[in-house]
């Protein structure tokens, strides 16, 4: 246990040597946009926690402790009409545990203009990525361990860059207490033709923490192009049914509460049926459970973030 605190922090102090590069000097910063509303309403500390789908993006080394299929989408609403859309699947095999995301966040049309300005009408913009992943545990399911290969495709009228990275992650989890680590983005350039440009290479420590009825999550980022940020959030369970969550997730370089603070809601909508067979005398029992999640972040200047998600369990 020691020694895995130790490891954690090990990590951190080398990323706080090594990623020392000025901001915005990274492409692909769309891939730092973080998914799901559940998360997003913790104030977006979720890597020591990482205990459903969402984990795929924030660990994905925790979805080795889900059991059942999980499915998720994602809406978010961002500032100037600009749209993130995500999908994401879990599906449980034995001990080896798959899963498949994809992430399209639209700028809208720009106008194209050939070299002497005429106009030639309008084309997309737009930033992609498709991930896939496998987790699995060891050590009596305590420590999970979890990869992500992705592809990245980023498109600005007739011009098109492409590239590929890796996340490698773990998550060690205790009776209440667990810990997460996730290194995010590692991998090759995004090329646009002849240039090439780094990814937004970053290193996430979390800590999760539940306590009956009550969740609460830190987590600390380490950018190679925004420096270091912190993150903390909680998550209530009323009635088995309802989520009441609320958090702070630092968005610039200096920690300022007119930007960050984050709300959320969610509704679990549990459902269970029973299925007779002409051909068979048993019964068979179908169960499972959809959860509707929001989440509201405020963006000070820029007014209001808002997520939807849908998540079904089965």
């Amino acid at each position: 246990m020691n020694k895995l605190i130790t490891f954690c922090i090990f990590i951190l102090i080398i990323a706080k040597n090594c990623f020392c590069a000025e901001t915005g000097t990274s492409t692909a910063v769309f891939l730092k946009m973080p998914t799901g509303a559940r998360p997003a309403g913790m104030g977006s500390a979720f890597c020591g926690i990482s205990d459903d789908v969402n984990s795929l993006y924030w660990n994905p080394a925790g979805i080795s402790n889900i059991k059942e299929i999980q499915a998720t989408a994602t809406h978010i609403q961002w500032i100037e009409g600009i749209t993130n859309t995500n999908f994401g699947v879990v599906i449980p095999f034995n001990k080896n545990n798959f899963g498949f995301s994809v992430t399209y966040v639209s700028y809208g049309d720009i106008e194209v203009r050939s070299e002497t300005g005429e106009l030639k009408g309008k084309d997309n913009v737009y930033d992609m990525s498709m991930s896939l992943t496998y987790a699995t545990s060891i050590i009596k399911e305590n420590l999970s361990l979890g990869i992500s290969g992705k592809t990245i495709t980023q498109k600005y009228a007739d011009i098109i860059g492409s590239g590929s990275g890796f996340d490698f992650s773990l998550l060690y989890k205790l009776s209440q207490l667990s810990f997460g680590l996730n290194l995010q983005n590692f991998g090759s350039s995004v090329n646009f033709e002849k240039i090439k440009n780094n990814l937004p290479t970053n290193i996430k420590f979390g800590i999760g923490y539940k306590f009956n009825n009550i969740l609460f999550g830190f987590d600390i980022d380490n950018s190679n192009d925004s420096g270091m940020k912190f993150h903390f959030g909680t998550e209530v369970l009323l009635k088995e049914k309802y989520y009441i969550r609320g958090g702070y997730d630092q968005i610039d370089k200096n920690i300022s509460f007119n930007k960050g603070l984050s709300f959320g809601l969610g509704m679990n909508m549990s459902h269970s049926s029973t299925e007779e067979f002409e051909e068979f005398t048993e019964e068979k029992s179908i169960s499972g459970n959809i959860n509707f999640d929001y989440a509201l972040i405020t963006l000070s200047d820029f007014g209001l973030s808002h997520r939807i998600s849908i998540t079904i369990k089965f």
